[in-house]
C-alpha cells in the first residue's frame, strides 16, 4: 500500500473493505507523514463524534412550505420585499440540509437501527468517547501510533544520526551526477550536524518516533553505510545535499524521478548526456534554460523532472 491508496481511505471510507487491515498497519509503520495525518484525523473525528446530535425538527420542510407560501400580505415590514424573502428561505433551507446530512452522518452502516440508542431530547446522555476512526481501524480493531516515552540511550541514538532525509536522498544524490559540475564549491550543509536547538532537538526526536521500529532500523543502517563511505565521497555528496536541501518536497520528488531516468541509461548515453550538460554550464542563465529543455534526453521527462532539473542546474 503506498500514500495515495491510504488517504483514498481517508475520503472514502467504505474503501476499508479492500485490502484488508495488516497493509494499513504495515504502511503506517513506515510512513511517518500518513502517521501523523491519521493521528490529527483520529482527533478531529473524535472532536465531532463527541458533540450532541441535534434533530430537525420533524416538520420543518412543512414550515418552510407555509412561509414560502404565505400571501405577501400577510408579512410586515421588511419581509414584503421579495429579495428578503428569498433570502430568509434560502438560509433555512441551508439550515434544514445541513442538520440533516450532520444526523445521517452520524449513523454507521455496520450498526443495525434497531440497537441504537434512543437520542431524543427526552433525555440528554453524556456524550460517549468516538469509535476509532476507519483509516485507524478499518472498522475494526485500533492501531496503536503512539508508543512508551523515549529513553536517554534511544534519544541519545536519534541525535546521534544523520537526518533521515539525507540519508535516504543520498542515492538520488549520486545518480545526479551529470547535473552536477565535476569541482563543487560549496559550504557544508548546516542541516547535517547535530541537533543542538532545542526546536531541533524536538523535531529530530518527533522524526525518530514517527519513523516505526522498521523504518529505523532502516535510517541506522543507512547512516551506519554512509559513515563507512569514503571521506572524500562523503565530502563530495555532503555539498551536492548542501545545494538541493532547500528545494521544495515537489521539487526533491522531480529530482528523485529524474534519478531514476539517469539509471535507466547505459554507459555510452549517460556519458554523452554528460557532456551535454556541463557544457551549459559556460553559457547565460538564460541560454542555459533554453538549451536545457531542448536536449533529446530532456524532451521526454515530464514537466515536474525538468522544472527540477532546471532549477538544480541553475543552482551553480
Amino acid at each position: 500500500m503506498n500514500c495515495a491508496e491510504l488517504r483514498q481511505r481517508i475520503v472514502d471510507p467504505s474503501s476499508a473493505s479492500t485490502g484488508g487491515h495488516a497493509p494499513v498497519v504495515a504502511h503506517l509503520q513506515e510512513c511517518g507523514e500518513c502517521r501523523s495525518l491519521a493521528r490529527a484525523l483520529s482527533e478531529v473525528e473524535k472532536l465531532f463524534a463527541s458533540a450532541e446530535r441535534a434533530d430537525p425538527p420533524d416538520d420543518l420542510e412543512e414550515r418552510i412550505r407555509r412561509r414560502l407560501a404565505r400571501p405577501s400580505g400577510a408579512l410586515s415590514g421588511a419581509f414584503r420585499d421579495p429579495r428578503v424573502l428569498g433570502a430568509a428561505a434560502a438560509v433555512l433551507i441551508a439550515i434544514g440540509a445541513w442538520l440533516l446530512l450532520r444526523s445521517r452522518g452520524d449513523e454507521t452502516p455496520a450498526v443495525p437501527a434497531a440497537t441504537r440508542p434512543d437520542t431524543s431530547r427526552r433525555t440528554k446522555a453524556a456524550p460517549a468517547e468516538a469509535p476509532p476512526p476507519a483509516i485507524l481501524a478499518i472498522r475494526s480493531a485500533p492501531i496503536t501510533v503512539g508508543g512508551a516515552p523515549m529513553s536517554d540511550a534511544e534519544k541519545a541514538q536519534a541525535l546521534g544520526v544523520r537526518p533521515r532525509e539525507f540519508v535516504e536522498f543520498v542515492p538520488t544524490l549520486l545518480a545526479l551526477d551529470p547535473l552536477f559540475p565535476e569541482a563543487l564549491s560549496a559550504a557544508d550543509a548546516t542541516s547535517l550536524r547535530q541537533p543542538e536547538s532545542p526546536e531541533d532537538v524536538d523535531r529530530r526526536l518527533a522524526a525518530w518516533e514517527e519513523a516505526g521500529p522498521s523504518g529505523r532500523e532502516r535510517w541506522l543502517r543507512l547512516d551506519a553505510a554512509w559513515g563507512a563511505t569514503e571521506a572524500s565521497r562523503r565530502r563530495q555528496v555532503e555539498q551536492r545535499w548542501g545545494v538541493v536541501a532547500g528545494f521544495t518536497p515537489d521539487e526533491m520528488a522531480g529530482l528523485r524521478r529524474l534519478a531514476g531516468r539517469l539509471a535507466e541509461l547505459d554507459e555510452r548515453r549517460r556519458a554523452r548526456l554528460s557532456a551535454e550538460i556541463r557544457a551549459l554550464d559556460r553559457l547565460p542563465e538564460r541560454e542555459r534554460r533554453t538549451r536545457w529543455r531542448n536536449l533529446p534526453f530532456v524532451r521526454g521527462l515530464t514537466g515536474q523532472e525538468v522544472a527540477s532539473g532546471e532549477k538544480l542546474l541553475l543552482s551553480f
